[in-house]
């Protein structure tokens, strides 16, 4: 059986943490979301089960250079996260995805396991710690959704995928940076920002 292909989107650097202007200087947003999005990548670099890395942007991350053979860039053209999520599936193939967002402090290759575990053949989502939206979805070989990532998006895969796996209480997966209570939040289970 083959390795996952893990799909990470990254939105353009003025577009990123923007909910977070309140609390922090557009250069502090700006280096923690490229602090985030290089912890995940470390993280799925560091999970044997991830045979692959896309990431979707409008340019190609530093992550992505010539020198680097497992990571590599898909352009996103700008019709919305669903649309360049779903034209990096059709890059990965036919095999089995994990699309996980770019903002999780504190994921760890044992969160990766236990999701692509959870998943198996079939499809695994991990919600947020509101369980309103996605952080991570694994999709077993030839399974089925429509991806609806945005508001609700939880509610949205679950409903249209009802036997899906669910894997909550894992902070790794549940807490994303979105706004200043989840800053704080990760800080408290002890993220440290470089």
């Amino acid at each position: 059986m083959t390795g996952w292909t893990a799909i990470v989107p990254i939105k353009p650097l003025g577009d990123r943490k923007t909910r977070l202007a309140g609390y922090l200087t557009a250069r502090d947003r700006a280096y923690l979301s490229e602090t985030l999005f290089a912890g995940v990548i470390g993280t799925l670099q560091a999970s044997p089960e991830v045979a692959r890395i896309l990431v979707v942007a409008k340019r190609p991350p530093d992550v992505c250079g010539p020198e680097d053979n497992v990571v590599e860039w898909v352009v996103d053209r700008g019709k919305g996260l669903n649309a360049a999520l779903e034209d990096a599936r059709l890059v990965a193939g036919d095999g089995r995805q994990l699309i996980l967002h770019a903002d999780l402090p504190l994921v760890a290759p044992a969160d990766i396991a236990a999701l692509l575990a959870a998943a198996g053949d079939d499809i695994a989502i991990a919600p947020d710690r509101r369980r309103i939206g996605t952080n991570a979805l694994a999709i077993g070989a030839g399974r089925r959704i429509v991806l609806r990532f945005g508001d609700n998006s939880f509610a949205s895969h679950r409903d249209q995928y009802p036997n899906a796996a669910i894997l909550s209480g894992r902070p790794g997966l549940e807490i994303d940076i979105d706004a200043p209570a989840d800053y704080v939040e990760a800080l408290r289970l002890g993220w440290l920002p470089d």
